[in-house]
């Protein structure tokens, strides 16, 4: 993909849903800019600030295959683009561990948990009978 993080592209609105603007570069790339990464402010409708078929700047924020995740806040915010290599907000994608290390939360404890559980479940259901 001739696309890298951070260029600046004209990006034509394809279409407009409730949580971002869909795009097209060219017939082959599309991208997403979500409505987060519109505007620093609230949007309520996404409808009232884009319309289909206009054209819009934006900096690529993320490169997947042949989609791109751009914004529009990003480029707004960045003051002097061409000076710093990337705009200063881009995220970036992380891996998400569902557990919190310091709380020991996660599926070891449930692990040993379980078999308490299924005890305490046990009596419960004999002291029903």
């Amino acid at each position: 993909m001739k696309y890298k993080i951070g260029d600046i592209v004209d990006a034509k609105v394809s279409g407009i849903k409730s949580y971002g603007i869909f795009v097209s570069l060219n017939d082959s790339t599309k991208g997403l800019i979500h409505i987060s990464e519109c505007s620093d402010g609230y949007i309520p409708s996404l409808n009232s600030l884009f319309q289909a078929g206009q054209t819009i700047k934006a900096v690529v924020m993320d490169v997947q295959a042949s989609e791109l995740s751009l914004s529009i806040r990003a480029l707004k915010n960045g003051q002097n683009l061409h000076s710093v290599p990337k705009p200063v907000d881009i995220r970036e994608y992380r891996k998400v561990h569902w557990t919190n290390f310091k709380d020991e939360l996660g599926f070891q404890p449930i692990r040993t948990e379980m078999g308490k559980w299924k005890q305490d479940y046990q009596i419960r259901l004999n002291s029903k009978k």
